[in-house]
């Protein structure tokens, strides 16, 4: 939640400053000198850098929502039954 509010933030920050003190690297307005250099202002980053956050920070919870967290389960079950094991040798002795 946190990091959604801080990227809400972020973006809110740049619109204002793009639009209202005008902030060319944003993007979001006209460059009064073109052309940008390559890459030169926010939208080019985005352009550039989404599709690596979609599969190194997005796709793993996707992925441990959609399986249901099955290997947080397997791994409880495995500790189970160590768990249970331990007790039974124990009981033994």
């Amino acid at each position: 939640m946190g990091i959604a509010a801080a990227l809400a933030t972020g973006w809110i920050v740049t619109l204002i400053g793009g639009y209202r003190l005008g902030w060319t690297w944003t993007g979001y307005v006209a460059d009064p000198q073109p052309p940008h250099p390559p890459l030169g202002n926010l939208w080019d980053w985005l352009g550039l850098l989404l599709p690596i956050v979609f599969p190194v920070l997005l796709l793993p919870p996707l992925v441990n929502w959609v399986t249901g967290d099955a290997a947080g389960r397997a791994e409880r079950a495995e500790e189970a039954i160590g768990a249970g094991a331990a007790e039974t040798v124990h009981h033994l002795q």
